[in-house]
Parts: structure tokens; sequence; C-alpha cells
């Protein structure tokens, strides 16, 4: 593995282990992500990335209080780190904090407006507490940043079925179909 032989070589550089700990969250390995993510707090204590990987095993593994500490560790190294915002939001979550969630959605939006994903997650927030009027907005700036893909059209439709107006729903999972099929995924 190139990444680990570069570890090994300069085991004051944090790359290697960033990159070896990716490859091992591909792979569904969390326990030896968390290995290699620990190994950059240490390497680079100063810098947000190992707390905010290990805050996302923590978190993929459903240790959610685990998961807040490192995003909070993150975020006191880097205060504009959206990733941590968003990964703190999805913990919270997780936790059934929801206000939490919604004030760290907001944060990482600030920082990162153009990023759909972080739209689409307070979108799905808002419809989880029937704000649907604020669900819509975030679905609509999904549609807008990435009009390709389904998910906006998707949660519109969501949005529209909740609020049991059925023919705006159907209408926006007929537009995230089409989006689907001309994709290509399956």
């Amino acid at each position: 593995m190139h990444y680990r032989r570069r570890a090994e070589l300069d085991p004051s550089n944090s790359t290697g282990p960033n990159k070896c700990g990716d490859m091992h969250l591909v792979l569904d390995q969390q326990k030896q992500a968390l290995k290699q993510f620990k190994q950059v707090q240490r390497l680079s204590p100063k810098s947000s990335v190992g707390f905010r990987r290990s805050g996302d095993v923590y978190r993929l593994r459903g240790e959610f209080s685990a998961a807040v500490a490192m995003y909070r560790q993150a975020l006191k190294r880097e205060p504009r780190d959206a990733d941590a915002h968003y990964g703190l939001a999805l913990a919270y979550e997780g936790e059934e904090n929801y206000q939490a969630a919604m004030q760290h959605y907001s944060h990482a939006i600030e920082l990162a407006p153009g990023d759909a994903r972080l739209h689409f997650a307070r979108g799905d927030l808002n419809l989880t507490l029937a704000r649907y009027y604020e669900a819509l907005l975030d679905f609509d700036q999904v549609v807008e940043l990435a009009p390709d893909a389904i998910e906006g059209y998707y949660g519109r439709g969501l949005t529209y079925e909740a609020q049991e107006d059925y023919p705006k729903g159907v209408a926006e999972f007929e537009k995230a179909r089409i989006c689907d099929s001309q994709s290509g995924r399956r």
C-alpha cells in the first residue's frame, strides 16, 4: 500500500494515515479507520481533520455522543470547517437533538452555500419536523444547485405528499424518476 509505506517512511506526515483511514472506511473496516484517524490526531494535533474523520467513524457506528465530542474538537481547531458542522449536525440528529442539528446544518450552509447535500440534509430535517415551507425552500435550493440529481425532486415530492398535495408530489416524483433514468444509475 503506497500510503502506508509513505507513513512508515515519514512518521511525522499525517497524509498517509489519513488516506489509509479513508481506504479502511471504503472497505467498511471502521476499527482500522479509527486507528488511522487517531494517528492523524497525534501527528497533526492542531488540524481538525483527524478529529472530524474520527467523528465520522463514531457516527457511522451509531456512537453519537463520541461523534459529537470529536466534531467539537475539530471545530475548536477550525471553526469554519463546514464538513465538521455537517457531521456534528448528523450526530445531533442521531441523538434526536434536532435544535442543535438545525443550528449546525445552517452553519455548514453559511460556510459552503453551494453544497447541495447540506441543503438536502437540512430540508430532510425540516420535513421530519413538519416544517414544510422551510423544507421546500431547502429542496428548491438542492434542485437549483444540482438539477440533474434526484434528491431535490424526491425531497419536494415527499414534502408535498406530507401536505397531502398529491398531484404536486407525483409531479416531483416523476421528475426524480426521469433524472434517475437519464443518469444511468441502477
